[in-house]
């Protein structure tokens, strides 16, 4: 088991690697003024991260054509509030958080699996 100092040393050091600003974005269902909705994106935190290429590529297929899907990991502080399904904007490229490694009080940092937005 780790003790809280060598947790805290080692968040800073994968912190220090961390040199991109993510815009984490969640959304949000506004109401139209016709009984329907519509969605809108907000940012909620900006804090610093790294975008790391995933080992695979897929090419899922999309009714009758295959699109070329790149898949992301992106590395955030461990407290990081980012969930399934919000987007995170890393240099003018957005990209939609597919899953996050959670629910750990001793993770060092919080990994998002995504894919980019088109």
């Amino acid at each position: 088991m780790l003790t809280n100092a060598e947790l805290t040393s080692m968040r800073q050091v994968i912190q220090s690697i961390c040199l991109e600003t993510v815009q984490v974005r969640r959304k949000s269902l506004v109401s139209d003024g016709a009984g329907g909705y519509a969605e809108t994106w907000s940012t909620i935190a900006s804090l610093s991260g790294r975008v790391c290429n995933r080992s695979r590529r897929g090419e899922p297929v999309a009714g009758d054509s295959v699109r070329d899907v790149s898949e992301r990991e992106i590395v955030m502080p461990h407290s990081a509030d980012v969930r399934p399904e919000d987007r995170l904007l890393v240099g003018g490229v957005e990209y939609e958080v597919k899953g996050v490694n959670t629910g750990r009080s001793d993770s060092l940092c919080l990994f998002a699996d995504c894919v980019g937005v088109r």
